[in-house]
C-alpha cells in the first residue's frame, strides 16, 4: 500500500529572521522523535517491511509511506509520532544545515 500526502504552508509560515527554519526542519522529521530515536525508526520500519518518507519545500511537507495494508495503522501512529515531535541531536541538525546551505 502507498500513502503520499502533504501539509501546506512551511516556510510560508518562518517567522521573520528565521528564514528556513520549517525546510531544516522537514528534512529532519524523520530522524527521531521523543519517542523514538532515529535507530529505534529504522528498526521499526525494516521490520514491518516499510518505507516513510518525510521533506519540506518551500510550500510544504511532504509524506510519503509505503506498507502492507494490515501494517497501515501501525504505519499512520508512526508518521504522527514523526509530525507531531523532531529529536535530531546537534551533529544531525549541523550536517543538514550545511546540506542546505551548500544547495543554494
Amino acid at each position: 500500500m502507498a500513502l503520499r500526502g502533504f501539509l501546506r504552508g512551511n516556510s510560508l509560515l518562518d517567522p521573520a529572521g528565521k528564514e528556513g527554519l520549517a525546510v531544516l526542519a522537514g528534512q529532519m522529521l524523520d530522524q527521531g522523535t521523543p519517542r523514538r530515536s532515529r535507530r529505534q525508526l529504522a528498526l521499526l520500519l525494516d521490520r514491518m517491511g516499510a518505507t516513510l518518507r518525510m521533506g519540506g519545500t518551500p510550500e510544504s511537507t511532504d509524506l510519503s509511506v509505503k506498507c502492507l495494508p494490515a501494517d497501515l495503522p501501525a504505519m499512520l501512529v508512526v508518521a504522527q509520532d514523526c509530525l507531531g515531535g523532531l529529536t535530531v541531536p546537534q551533529d544531525e541538525l549541523d550536517k543538514v544545515r550545511q546540506q542546505i546551505l551548500t544547495s543554494l
